[in-house]
């Protein structure tokens, strides 16, 4: 488009962002006061049903209003060039937030959630959906986050730009049902709310990024990668992002479990409130209710206290004051219903016991993160480099195999996690759920082994064929480099996370201690020594059992 220095009485500034739908500039208008001027896309403007779309459009999105939410102050709808103007918000968008200052944790999460879900319910009061909501188009300002575009892509969802094909929602922060082919929702929109949250909390995209069909089979089958979050954010985001929109969480239960408002127990994903009664004035179990039914209809935002014991899973015991009984103000009509899981025993002696509604349940066991053990890992990984130098063949033998092990172990881990996490807990059955999937497991733990060794292959042997053929030093020395940056390629590529996961597993267990820890150390020192006095005898790199020397002589 050519430069232009007016559009429609507003003086433009500067072009400060742009997209499929729209260009957005810096301008002035007649009182010199700055605004975002989003100029439509011209097949938009060409559009008969897209103008008349607009026109509608525009009249209810000036009658939303917040501290949240960016307000619309003009529009025009008639002249060739078809613009919304908006007040211009001082301040980086969420993804160059958290690029330049690093992730949300703890309350900052927390009150992101909420002041997010404040702009997206006060968005959808007005019966108008955001369809595009991402790190992108949330800005952070003085005042806290900005939502912006809302009801830019309903203005043209009927134009010609879905035929050619520029209008797209965002990988990755599009809803599964929308992306079969279903007609966006409210809910669809609180998915994506969590996918931002995600990104919020993780610093990365949580299905990944570009194009790729990868993002978009992740997205349909819920595989988000929420490394890096907290194991109760991760626990509260993966359950809000389920492909399935009747397994979500509604708006309100995820901002309490990243709160702590409500807590997360083993067996059950959901429990009651803060400052629960007795066991013996519970009523009877809640059984399918929904979530939301578990607050009265007061009309004011939830507001919950800093810390809670916990009360009977399937239980509700009403708060002692209405401070807890205020209501989620978080639409949630045509999405998710949460239902925690059921046990009748353990239901039949909340009844009874007491400690039940006092005792807080820690996060399962299987939830939690492995300890590292930087220390132990960095001894053995050098005891394996200097046995490589040794016998370079069985090394590798070794290497292909445990990370072979390991992964599948670690494919079929994930596997049950997810399980667990849509069942609420533990069930009935893990191990048949586990043998049962066995040949997958076996299946994508072998594709990401070959993905990672073979890398670490290559690489290693790249560079081994430097030193040797360019750089002229020894065979020790080539191997030992090798097997350094191979092993290294290897072990942080991307498709062995769940072979490292595995691995820190495993040393969790055979190092849970510091005597533990120190006695593999000695270990590892001992052997470390033997591999050093080999070398200092003059001793060559034995590639048995392979029978031809393939590599230096």
């Amino acid at each position: 488009m050519r430069d232009r220095s007016e559009i429609g009485g507003y003086q433009l500034v500067q072009k400060i962002g742009f997209g499929g739908m729209s260009t957005v500039y810096e301008a002035l208008d007649g009182g010199g006061n700055s605004v975002a001027l989003k100029l439509l896309h011209p097949s938009i403007s060409a559009d008969p049903n897209a103008r008349d779309r607009l026109r509608r459009e525009v009249r209810t999105l000036r009658q939303v209003t917040g501290p949240y939410v960016a307000q619309v102050i003009d529009a025009e709808t008639e002249e060739d060039d078809a613009f919304i103007v908006t007040e211009l918000i001082d301040g980086p968008t969420l993804s160059v937030d958290v690029s330049d200052h690093g992730v949300f944790i703890g309350k900052d999460l927390a009150d992101l959630a909420k002041e997010l879900a404040e702009a997206l319910q006060a968005i959808h009061d007005k019966g108008v959906l955001h369809r595009d909501l991402k790190p992108s188009n949330v800005m952070m300002s003085q005042r806290g986050p900005v939502l912006i575009d809302f009801g830019i892509a309903q203005i043209a969802e009927e134009s010609r730009m879905t035929a050619t094909g520029l209008l797209a929602h965002t990988p990755g922060y599009a809803a599964p049902e929308v992306l079969n082919g279903e007609d966006p929702t409210t809910a669809a929109d609180w998915w994506s709310w969590a996918a931002t949250l995600a990104y919020a909390a993780t610093g990365h995209a949580p299905f990944g990024t570009g194009h790729s069909p990868k993002v978009t089979r992740r997205v349909l089958t819920g595989e988000c990668d929420l490394s890096g979050a907290d194991p109760v954010v991760a626990y509260a985001l993966e359950a809000a992002l389920n492909p399935r929109p009747d397994r979500r969480p509604d708006p309100a239960t995820v901002i309490g479990m990243l709160d702590g408002s409500i807590e997360v127990d083993e067996d059950y994903l959901i429990l009651g409130p803060r400052h629960a009664e007795p066991a013996d004035t519970l009523p009877a179990p809640v059984g399918d209710m929904d979530v939301t039914d578990l607050v009265t209809d007061q009309g004011e935002p939830p507001q919950f206290p800093p810390t809670r014991p916990m009360v009977p899973p399937g239980y509700y015991a009403p708060a002692p004051t209405n401070r807890y009984e205020t209501p989620s103000p978080y639409d949630t009509s045509g999405s998710a219903v949460f239902h925690p899981r059921q046990d009748s025993a353990v239901v039949a002696q909340a009844r009874f016991d007491p400690r039940f509604s006092r005792n807080p349940v820690p996060l399962p066991d299987w939830l939690r993160p492995a300890p590292r053990r930087p220390v132990v890992v960095l001894m053995l990984w050098a005891v394996f480099i200097a046995w490589a130098g040794v016998l370079p063949a069985y090394s590798i033998l070794a290497f292909a195999a445990y990370s072979l092990i390991s992964s599948i172990v670690g494919v079929a881990r994930d596997a049950l996690i997810r399980a667990r996490l849509e069942r609420g807990g533990r069930f009935r059955g893990e191990s048949m759920s586990v043998l049962g999937r066995l040949p997958l497991s076996i299946f994508g733990g072998l594709a990401r082994t070959i993905a990672a060794v073979g890398s670490g292959l290559v690489t290693g042997g790249a560079l081994s064929w430097f030193l040797h053929d360019i750089l002229l030093m020894s065979n020790i020395v080539c191997v030992l480099g090798g097997a350094l940056v191979g092993t290294l390629v290897a072990w942080v590529y991307p498709t062995s996370r769940a072979s490292r996961e595995t691995t820190r597993l495993l040393f969790a267990t055979i190092a849970p201690s510091t005597g533990y820890r120190l006695f593999w150390v000695v270990l590892a020192t001992a052997l470390l020594s033997l591999a050093l006095a080999i070398y200092s005898n003059g001793g060559e790199p034995d590639w048995t059992p392979f029978s031809i020397p393939f590599v230096f002589n």
